[in-house]
């Protein structure tokens, strides 16, 4: 079954075709994930980019598609941003539009046009999350080690993960919101189990996705 929707999806993907500013068309990079109970297919946009802290730090705006729990037939549809400079991936949560339910015939016309909408409202909303994005460089820490043991623990990681984490901050030692963020979203690429590399992925969104008060508990002792 998970086979036979990993071919639908990819049919689908090729049937999209959306147009954007001055009639520009996307064009899509994916990389699949499957195994015998979860399907994770990242997209990613080659027409869809913007910076962050400068122009040299580029972002590229995409999508991570999950089915993973194929027996209740749901798709979750994810807004997610990679990082061209260090090559690590994002995803916002928060931007979720909605689950697809997917019904006996996998992609029928309903399905197809679900899909489409919800990947259409997330495209449309990459302004928005770089406006996020770019607040989050603003919210500046005292101490990015207590940061990230604060964090290590709020979200149960490991201390291999945390020394990960550690490890990428101090490649690109940005003390503020967006510097964590990426420091664990960074750390993902230590991860030779893909649930684990996504799980980074996300608590990396999540933690841009903290208002200020929720983020400056993590700087307190």
């Amino acid at each position: 079954m998970i086979k036979s929707m990993i071919e639908d999806l990819y049919l689908f993907l090729e049937g999209v075709n959306f147009k954007w500013e001055k009639g520009v068309s996307f064009k899509w990079e994916l990389i699949c994930y499957l195994s015998e109970k979860e399907m994770d297919i990242k997209i990613r946009s080659q027409k869809l980019k913007d910076f962050i802290r400068h122009r040299n730090d580029l972002v590229i705006g995409g999508l991570l598609i999950t089915n993973s729990e194929t027996r209740h037939k749901a798709l979750r549809v994810e807004p997610r941003i990679f990082r061209v400079v260090c090559k690590n991936g994002m995803v916002m949560e928060d931007f979720v539009t909605r689950k697809i339910h997917l019904g006996d015939s996998l992609f029928d016309e309903e399905i197809y046009l679900s899909i489409r909408r919800s990947i259409k409202a997330i495209f449309q909303r990459f302004g928005e999350i770089v406006n996020v994005l770019r607040e989050s460089t603003e919210i500046k820490v005292k101490s990015p080690q207590r940061v990230i043991n604060n964090v290590v623990e709020h979200y149960r990681l490991t201390e291999k993960q945390k020394e990960n984490i550690l490890i990428a901050f101090g490649a690109e030692p940005e003390p503020d919101k967006y510097g964590i963020a990426n420091a664990i979203t960074r750390a993902a690429q230590f991860e030779d189990d893909w649930e684990k590399k996504i799980e980074l992925e996300k608590i990396g969104g999540r933690i841009i996705g903290l208002s200020i008060n929720e983020f400056k508990r993590f700087d307190e002792n």
